[in-house]
């Protein structure tokens, strides 16, 4: 049986706390009109009335509604917070429960990784497509950290990759990329990193990155069956090898450069957001063309803007520029 109302229940907003399509139909009809007759419900909800009281009868037996003494009965709707509040919580007892399980079923998982054959240690997954799944699935079991060598080509699309990553951060997970130069030079990417800086991301910056690689929780990692070529991934678990490539990605963070594209509080008076990121790219020391192509404008403007701040800052060397507007709050 289906009922809508104004087309509400045709989402079924209420299904996630058991109600079904009909019931949820019935509640909100009864919200707008108020004590009504099961005549009064079926016409409103363009039903014969046979079809809207099992659903009536089940908003009773629920303890969202009510009837009347009278003849014919007058059903109403409970008030929703009395009404709900009790159903609320115990979906959230399920799901806690639910969440309780899912991490002892994790719990078994690295238990069962915590192997000694180095071959059963690793996993090669070959599909770009399945590459992209795991890389996400990476990101979403991480509980604490996430640690990443970003550099070009990418398999997937970097506007997915920033709603994952955007969505951990708000959870509280800590994000740290390590980004190539040449990640740098190419403006969606600049204009993704730009946002997730402003989410809470740290990023750092190299000349040049050895491979990519990703580690979840120093409990999962990926990272290139080969370097330069495009012919799958490995999938590493707890082994020598993953105490490895953390220990390698903490030396090549301790050693690179802070990228600064977010803008600070109190420089929107100050600096223009061209201004900014030219600071920020400077920064990083990506070369004068690979800038031009993020500003949209063509190497010698890039070369006279950063004169003309140089100017500003007192300043006669790139260096100094950069140090200048650290030294300030600017970057």
């Amino acid at each position: 049986m289906t009922l809508q109302s104004d087309g509400a229940a045709s989402r079924r907003r209420l299904s996630a706390i058991g109600l079904s399509e009909a019931e949820e139909s019935v509640y909100r009809a009864l919200l707008d009109l108020g004590p009504a007759t099961g005549a009064d419900l079926a016409r409103r909800l363009g039903q014969d009335e046979r079809h809207v009281l099992p659903a009536v009868q089940s908003l009773e037996a629920a303890g969202l509604a009510g009837r009347t003494t009278t003849r014919p009965p007058r059903f109403t709707a409970v008030p929703p917070e009395v009404a709900f509040e009790p159903l609320l919580l115990h979906r959230q007892q399920e799901l806690q429960s639910v969440r309780t399980e899912v991490h002892e079923l994790q719990h078994r998982y690295r238990e069962s990784m915590l192997v000694s054959s180095a071959a059963d240690a690793l996993q090669l997954v070959t599909e770009p497509a399945a590459i992209v799944q795991r890389f996400e699935q990476l990101q979403l079991s991480a509980r604490s950290e996430v640690m990443v060598f970003d550099k070009p080509p990418y398999v997937g699309s970097i506007e997915g990759n920033i709603d994952i990553e955007l969505r951990m951060l708000e959870r509280g997970v800590r994000y740290r990329g390590l980004y190539d130069r040449q990640a740098l030079e190419e403006p969606a990417k600049v204009r993704a990193l730009t946002e997730l800086l402003s989410a809470g991301e740290e990023a750092r910056c190299m000349a040049e990155l050895p491979m990519k690689l990703a580690i979840a929780d120093r409990e999962v990692a990926m990272m290139p069956l080969r370097v330069r070529e495009s012919t799958g991934a490995l999938v590493i678990h707890a082994s020598s090898l993953l105490d490895a490539l953390c220990a390698l990605f903490e030396t090549l963070w301790n050693s690179a450069a802070t990228v600064n594209l977010a803008r600070p509080d109190g420089v929107d008076d100050i600096l223009g957001p061209d201004e900014h990121l030219l600071l920020g790219l400077v920064a990083s020391g990506i070369k004068d063309d690979a800038i031009g192509r993020q500003l949209g404008v063509g190497r010698r403007t890039v070369q006279r803007r950063i004169t003309e701040l140089q100017e500003r800052l007192g300043t006669t060397t790139r260096i100094g520029l950069v140090v200048e507007a650290a030294h300030r709050g600017w970057i």
